[in-house]
């Protein structure tokens, strides 16, 4: 982008100003002078020389103001609330899978607050139906090349954190128009959490564990996001307040359902993509939104409970 300059030039009593880019202002003031200015600048040395450069203007005219020259560089538009992820999907605004990276990575890291992992951006692959075959096999490949690229920062072996460079190349990708090649849905393949989960006490008595499981266990065909959802409202009335990854795991092995997923993937996604959940008063905690409380009530409806 070309400098732009603020010129104020003092002739006795008159003061011209004159804004815009350096060349610009350069051949307006010569014009000016000669032809505008006439006896009035007679009195007055002015030098202008025709092959000085755009920032060796302001050093031959007097009067200037050296400090009102401004250069404006572009700024991309940050935003407190990101687009769904399925809307991004569906546009395909990333042109690559590294792009895809980044943008997985604006989600999950909270718009670069927070770090994350791998699997981290592997479940947001999954649940926006993008991990096929291929592109679980050139996963790793991709971050590499977003490392490469000085997207991601790499905190210890397999956590990343987004720089500042990464998180503007991802805020202008969601802010592209709608790709010409159209969104693809992918196959979705299940990806194994390796994270290690605590038991916690939820503070239940025996009659409200056996309530519980019989509450989760007659729900059908959800998924991981709806799971953790129907856990945080059911525990909601129990008085549970927040929620971590311990406390959806220990609700889930209350009612003897598989774990084998990234439950705070689950969690922050549902938060991120779905606004179901707030964050919570601590790092690492969650508290169920009314549009995830509304959810849950859709869902009972959805398996005929009043």
């Amino acid at each position: 982008m070309s400098d732009i300059f603020k010129l104020k030039v003092c002739i006795g009593n008159a003061n011209i100003e004159l804004e815009g880019e350096g060349n610009l202002v350069h051949t307006i003031f010569s014009e000016l002078r000669e032809d505008g200015l006439g006896k009035l600048s007679d009195s007055v040395p002015v030098e202008i020389k025709n092959d000085v450069s755009d920032r060796e203007i302001g050093n031959n005219i007097p009067c200037e103001e050296k400090n009102n020259i401004e250069i404006k560089e572009p700024q991309i538009k940050e935003t407190s609330k990101l687009p769904q992820i399925n809307t991004i999907v569906i546009k395909n605004l990333p042109k690559t899978e590294t792009e895809w990276i980044v943008v997985y990575a604006l989600y999950v890291s909270e718009q670069g607050t927070k770090i994350f992992n791998k699997e981290d951006l592997r479940q947001l692959y999954q649940d926006s139906g993008r991990l096929d075959e291929n592109r679980n096999k050139n996963f790793s490949t991709n971050i590499k090349k977003a490392i490469a690229a000085d997207w991601f920062e790499i905190v210890n072996n397999d956590t990343y954190s987004l720089s500042e460079t990464g998180k503007g190349i991802a805020y202008e990708i969601i802010q592209r128009t709608a790709s010409s090649d159209g969104g693809k849905k992918a196959r979705k393949l299940i990806s194994s959490s390796k994270t290690a989960y605590t038991i916690v006490d939820l503070g239940l008595e025996e009659e409200q564990r056996q309530e519980f499981k019989q509450y989760l266990l007659s729900f059908k065909g959800i998924n991981n996001m709806e799971q953790v959802v129907l856990i945080a409202y059911k525990l909601t009335q129990y008085g549970v307040a927040e929620f971590s990854g311990d406390i959806i795991f220990t609700a889930l092995r209350i009612a003897d359902l598989p774990t084998s997923f990234d439950l705070k993937a689950a969690l922050n996604n549902a938060k991120n993509l779905k606004n179901y959940f707030v964050s919570g008063k601590e790092a690492g905690m969650y508290k169920l939104y009314h549009l995830g409380e509304d959810h849950a009530k859709e869902l009972e409806k959805g398996r005929g409970a009043e």
